[in-house]
């Protein structure tokens, strides 16, 4: 009997899918990255371009469809570090306790967002840096905890850990906007997740914009 008699073409089908699925996610890495260079040159932009959002759009929506038709085919996808990592903070923001967005002058002042959740309930503050005592605090009505979290899911701040940090504050300029997020969760104690730039920004910070000026 040949050594080919027991070979299996379903297999060879399904590692070529995984490769496709590799190839893509490294394609999507470097999309992102270069339109962050690019935003970087246009003056520290926080915004994406029509046809750079495009460029991203399409390899997600790519990357997504190969991953559809490995589920649809029954065989499994080995998680990667960073999916395995992404699982793990998603149910790290369940008991997500406070989250902070700060965004101004580094050396100056710069306004900031904290929001505590209370159950599912969110207590927001507002203030300028320089000045807290001046706080404003609210409790939001648009918008509950569970939400929250599934819409900061979808921001991935994972990607942006993983890309954007190490990276930090290698950009310098005379414009010194500076931002942060901050996460506090409690397991074992109180965890804290950090994330901050410099005059440098994730291709997607606008959706971040967008939900903070959502509640």
């Amino acid at each position: 009997m040949s050594s080919n008699s027991n070979h299996n073409p379903f297999e060879d089908t399904s590692n070529e899918m995984a490769r496709k699925v590799r190839y893509y996610r490294r394609q999507l890495a470097i999309a992102k990255t270069e339109v962050e260079k690019q935003m970087f040159a246009r003056n520290q932009d926080m915004f994406l371009l029509p046809d750079e959002q495009k460029t991203i759009q399409d390899l997600e929506h790519t990357l997504q469809q190969t991953l559809q038709t490995i589920i649809n085919s029954g065989q499994p996808m080995p998680e990667s570090v960073y999916e395995k990592r992404k699982a793990d903070f998603t149910k790290r923001m369940q008991s997500m306790i406070t989250f902070s967005f700060e965004i101004g002058n580094q050396d100056g002042d710069a306004q900031v967002f904290d929001y505590l959740f209370i159950n599912d309930q969110i207590v927001k503050t507002t203030y300028m840096r320089q000045s807290p005592v001046n706080s404003k605090t609210i409790v939001v009505q648009s918008m509950n905890k569970s939400d929250f979290v599934k819409v900061l899911g979808q921001i991935d701040l994972v990607d942006w850990f993983r890309r954007y940090k190490p990276k930090g504050f290698d950009r310098q300029s005379s414009k010194k906007v500076y931002w942060s997020v901050r996460l506090r969760w409690k397991a074992r104690g109180y965890k804290v997740f950090l994330i901050e730039g410099f005059n440098d920004f994730p291709y997607n910070f606008e959706k971040l914009l967008t939900l903070i000026d959502q509640i």
